[in-house]
């Protein structure tokens, strides 16, 4: 399992939540609230699909991938 974070307007992030969603399997979305910020879990065999989905949302809305936060102590 790969984590990919990505960075996306409050606004928009139950737009890329559908979009995900639609693809049965392809990721597990995190959203904390009100962050800006999103998690995809995704299945190592569906890493490529994943990646081809988040470019072309990028080129559709202001998708950014992220290093992944750092633990809270």
């Amino acid at each position: 399992m790969t984590e990919l974070w990505f960075r996306v307007p409050v606004d928009q992030i139950g737009y890329v939540v559908a979009v995900v969603e639609a693809y049965e399997g392809l990721a597990n979305i995190l959203a904390p609230a009100n962050s800006g910020e999103i998690c995809w879990q995704v299945p190592d065999a569906q890493l490529p699909d994943a990646r081809a989905l988040a470019a072309a949302l990028a080129r559709e809305i202001l998708l950014i991938e992220i290093a992944p936060p750092s633990p809270r102590a």
